[in-house]
């Protein structure tokens, strides 16, 4: 857990949710400030923060496992870089191996790419395979450099394409939310029994939120997405049924008091009442 939360200001270490997101690792002051213009003020905010689109990244292959115009996702060290600024456009250039075999990866206009990729380190890249001059080649594919902290690395290409500002990407987010999915024992509780989920087939709660966030298949996103949304109907459902249990049992009604004044003193404090002044809409006809 010291992985997920900062120190709190009370000196107490732990994650509810009702603890600010300001305390969780990767937020502070400032991203709490973001959050807030977002309505995520706690932890349990944060976990109902879903996403507005899923992406689901290939299955890790080998090199040699490759096959031209097929999606795909790699994990190789890389051997070479060349920037090909004379180009146009320009081209960020990588050739990256593992024990199968080599695969050309290109990025367009990929200057910025020189501060971020490093010879000797591994890649985890993610895109279509194509054929270039006989060579396998991924072209502008989602990368990620690693290091000894990453651990599972591609679910950081699937998952959750969160509602984003202009301080805060879908990226950062995903980044936050993450390690808290990792206490949802903590964090959430079941509203049903057994038999309840059996006969309704219905996935555990705990299951549903960590599954929205981060669904490991389109199938079990559906599962989720079905949960939370049968969780609305029913507590929408529950509050009607108490409001109506409170109007019927519990509410009184203000009585109405009939006033001392009569009906004709009333009626006289409007002219268009007065029979001294009220005319007929229309002329009396008379019988001959």
């Amino acid at each position: 857990m010291q992985d997920v939360i900062e120190k709190q200001p009370s000196g107490r270490e732990g994650i509810t949710p009702s603890m600010p997101v300001q305390y969780l690792k990767g937020v502070g002051p400032a991203r709490a400030a973001v959050f807030e213009k977002l309505s995520v003020r706690t932890v349990a905010d944060l976990l109902e923060y879903f996403p507005r689109d899923w992406v689901f990244a290939p299955e890790r292959i080998k090199i040699a496992e490759l096959k031209p115009e097929e999606p795909a996702t790699i994990l190789a060290l890389v051997e070479s870089i060349d920037y090909q600024e004379y180009r146009r456009p320009p081209i960020f250039e990588v050739i990256a191996a593992d024990d199968t075999g080599i695969c050309r990866i290109v990025w367009f206009n990929g200057g910025y790419l020189r501060n971020q990729i490093r010879l000797g380190k591994l890649i985890l890249a993610s895109g279509k395979t194509g054929i270039y001059k006989h060579q396998l080649q991924m072209t502008n594919p989602k990368f990620m450099m690693l290091d000894e902290t990453h651990t599972d690395p591609e679910r950081h290409f699937s998952g959750g394409v969160y509602p984003a500002s202009g301080r805060l990407s879908s990226r950062q987010m995903k980044q936050i939310v993450l390690p808290v999915l990792e206490h949802l024992d903590d964090l959430v509780e079941e509203f049903y029994d057994e038999a309840v989920l059996k006969e309704n087939r219905l996935i555990g709660r705990r299951e549903a939120f960590a599954w929205v966030h981060m669904p490991p298949d389109e199938q079990k996103l559906d599962q989720a997405k079905r949960r939370l949304k049968y969780d609305e109907l029913f507590l929408m459902q529950l509050g009607l049924a108490m409001r109506r249990h409170h109007t019927q049992h519990d509410a009184s009604a203000t009585p109405c008091v009939r006033p001392k004044r009569s009906t004709a003193e009333f009626a006289g404090d409007f002219p268009f009442c007065s029979q001294r002044t009220r005319t007929p809409p229309y002329p009396r006809s008379s019988r001959t």
